[in-house]
């Protein structure tokens, strides 16, 4: 759909006639992700910026967070970790950082150990930053790590 984002942002933010539910504006986050791989950037960012929004509570940040988890939002975003598009995978460790909860943290740490550390400086520096971001306990470990591995090679 040429200008999701637009049409998302028109719907649910700059309109305000209507009060929709967290329910229904995750439902259509879903369907517009699973649609067509071509609405990956506007729909996370949509979901993202939603969640970031200043005139939400915290209350309903954890709700409508609650609304995309049950709706197994992030397992969707982790399988796009391991996309063949640099941008889809370096996108969704910001997107993934930027929700803001540590339990997600998990899929970043599995996608550095098993493919960024090993492959690719650019996004594993990305990727440490979300999980420093996140506050995960791993990221001390990745990074003595990385300067264990420096230390040898100039020995």
């Amino acid at each position: 759909m040429d200008n999701l984002r637009e049409f998302l942002e028109d719907k649910y933010i700059t309109k305000h006639e209507e009060q929709y539910p967290f329910e229904k504006i995750a439902s259509d986050i879903l369907d517009f992700l699973n649609a067509d791989i071509e609405n990956y950037f506007d729909v996370t960012g949509f979901a993202k910026d939603i969640y970031l929004a200043a005139f939400l509570t915290q209350e309903q940040k954890k709700y409508f967070y609650n609304e995309l988890k049950s709706r197994d939002f992030f397992k969707q975003l982790n399988t796009f970790l391991y996309s063949d598009n640099f941008s889809i995978y370096s996108w969704t460790i910001y997107t993934i950082g930027k929700f803001s909860n540590s339990e997600n943290a998990d899929y970043l740490e599995k996608a550095y150990e098993t493919s960024f550390s090993l492959t690719n400086p650019m996004l594993s520096y990305r990727c440490l930053n979300e999980l420093s971001w996140l506050n995960s306990k791993k990221t001390v470990h990745y990074l003595s790590k990385l300067e264990f591995d420096s230390s040898k090679h100039q020995n």
